[in-house]
């Protein structure tokens, strides 16, 4: 689906995964990425504020990504903003605060 790299539509499904969670009282969320997936891992790691944890192996090599989830909306709001003013610019690190 490469007519919808780029678009921010991956950003937005897990920044609204991420108000779900936060909505039932998570504090954290964690999944595997396989490696040869290195699209979503840079993804996850560049904009989304993930950490590779450990790398796991459940068939195919995995990496274990978590990162922390923000409890509070002004925090995350900002964060949301900031994010949209740099998204055409070269990637960038995203926050390790746990917010977004």
């Amino acid at each position: 689906m490469p007519d919808y790299r780029g678009l921010g539509l991956a950003w937005e499904l897990m920044h609204n995964f991420h108000e779900k969670l936060v909505g039932q009282g998570a504090k954290d969320v964690d999944f595997n990425v396989r490696v040869s997936n290195a699209a979503a891992t840079s993804l996850y790691t560049s904009r989304l504020g993930y950490l590779v944890e450990s790398m796991v192996q459940d068939g195919e090599n995995a990496y274990l990504m978590k990162r922390e989830l923000c409890q509070r909306a002004d925090e995350d709001a900002a964060a949301k903003e900031e994010m949209w003013n740099v998204w055409e610019e070269p990637v960038q690190s995203a926050p390790r605060d746990g917010c977004w």
